[in-house]
């Protein structure tokens, strides 16, 4: 697992269920279904919430900024 991270998550056993089954269907591991949810959450998140969420944290900021859209688009 290169340059991966931990990440401990605890959700309800009837939507663990619902998830594992999901990731089963279609061949892919739970920690890559949690890595393309989150990835797509940070892609359509607006603007205004993740400078929010940037601000919550100063160092943090840099880490959102490939997923701010250009106000051109």
């Amino acid at each position: 697992m290169k340059n991966k991270k931990v990440l401990n998550v605890s959700i309800d056993e009837e939507l663990w269920k619902r998830v594992k089954v999901y990731c089963i269907n279609r061949g892919i591991t739970m920690t890559k279904f949690v890595e393309i949810a989150l990835k797509n959450t940070l892609e359509n998140m607006p603007n205004e919430l993740l400078d929010k969420i940037s601000s919550a944290e100063d160092s943090s900021g840099s880490v959102f900024e490939p997923y701010k859209k250009s106000k051109n688009n």
